[in-house]
């Protein structure tokens, strides 16, 4: 809380005293499903001023809300038909070798399945 209090001329009815509030602010979020994100923020801003003897009270509230779009998910390769590279992802594949010509990897079983 600031408090500012300054002595008016001799008789003008400038304001007498001021007082601010310091701001409040307020954060929530809120998970609409779980790929999509809402937040919203609230700032109350309150300042009371008093001029030739009349309470003034000024109520700010900004409110401002950040909602994330969903992004689609991509289709996995077990629902395309075809790979991406344009290869069958049911065909085996060759096992590599090392330059002794000793293979260096398996095919995994499930990969050698037929569907």
């Amino acid at each position: 809380m600031t408090h500012d209090s300054a002595a008016p001329a001799a008789d003008t009815g400038h304001i007498s005293h001021s007082d601010t509030f310091a701001d409040t602010s307020h954060v929530s979020f809120t998970f609409t499903n779980r790929y999509s994100l809402s937040i919203t923020t609230t700032i109350t801003t309150t300042t009371t001023t008093i001029i030739n003897n009349i309470i003034i009270i000024i109520i700010i509230m900004t409110t401002t809300t950040i909602t994330a779009i969903p992004i689609p998910k991509p289709v996995s390769l077990s629902q395309q038909t075809t790979h991406p590279s344009g290869v069958d992802p049911h065909q085996t594949m060759a096992p590599s070798r090392d330059v002794n010509g000793r293979e260096t990897h398996t095919v995994p079983e499930r990969a050698k399945r037929s569907f």
